[in-house]
């Protein structure tokens, strides 16, 4: 991105139609292409309209910054991205959160010549958001996403998601009976558990859109927020190489430890 940072859009949109077609494929035939509902990919999806339907909405393009600097990107770290550089659904995942990052940041701070002929960078409400704009108008895109999922996956194909055992996000995060998330949801009684859990995405989703208001506001702090979550993505990979290599190396030499915990 550092060469041309105002084409970067055009990199992130070939890909995207790549990688998600690829994706799509590969979760359906194991029964997981509910994923490909989430919020994560709704919002890859408000981007790409944003940069090709309404590339001079302001209130779209407000909106779309606070729900992609927000809680887009903070879901590198929050759900543990990480570089693989020879995994397809690792590298996957890592760019449905990385790449619209950039792409955000490059219309804030570099803004593409399809923007700068259409004027809409010398208008004066290019430069300001309200907190209205930013938070507000996030999430009210993500109640959009939200009603619609919760009818989807926790209404019309409840049913079926439970008798073909199809993976949602949900049944993955609820899985652990111990985990934090499962606690909080299996504390009331089940047929207010989807809606304890959407109460709960919906609270992380707006401290995280509150974070981009200070993005917008700094081009130091917004630079360092995205240096940070992908040093967390490369940290993460590497642990994941160290362990993996550690592993094959004490298997061979008959160090193994899961092997001694075994016997």
């Amino acid at each position: 991105m550092a060469k041309s940072p105002q084409t970067f859009y055009w990199w992130y949109t070939s890909k995207s139609v790549l990688l998600y077609g690829l994706r799509f494929l590969i979760y359906r035939s194991k029964k997981q292409q509910y994923y490909m509902l989430e919020m994560c990919y709704f919002t890859n999806l408000v981007l790409l309209a944003s940069l090709w339907l309404f590339p001079n909405t302001e209130l779209l393009y407000k909106a779309t910054f606070g729900l992609v600097a927000g809680p887009l990107t903070w879901s590198i770290v929050a759900l543990h991205n990480s570089l693989v550089l020879h995994s397809l659904d690792q590298m996957t995942s890592l760019f449905m959160h990385s790449s619209p990052a950039l792409v955000i940041y490059a219309m804030r701070w570099y803004p593409s010549s399809s923007m700068v002929q259409s004027n809409f960078v010398t208008q004066p409400q290019y430069h300001t958001a309200s907190f209205a704009q930013l938070v507000g108008g996030s999430m009210g895109l993500y109640s959009i996403w939200a009603v619609v999922y919760y009818l989807k996956v926790f209404v019309v194909s409840a049913q079926r998601i439970r008798d073909e055992n199809y993976d949602t996000l949900y049944t993955l995060m609820t899985r652990n009976k111990n985990g934090l998330v499962a606690r909080v949801v299996f504390s009331v009684s089940k047929p207010f558990q989807p809606v304890v859990y959407m109460l709960a995405h919906a609270s992380l989703c707006l401290l995280a859109s509150i974070s981009a208001t200070l993005w917008w506001r700094s081009f130091w702090a917004h630079s360092a927020f995205i240096m940070v979550m992908l040093l967390g993505a490369t940290w993460n990979g590497a642990s994941f190489y160290f362990d993996h290599f550690s592993r094959k190396y004490a298997a061979k030499t008959g160090l193994d430890p899961d092997k001694k915990k075994a016997s």
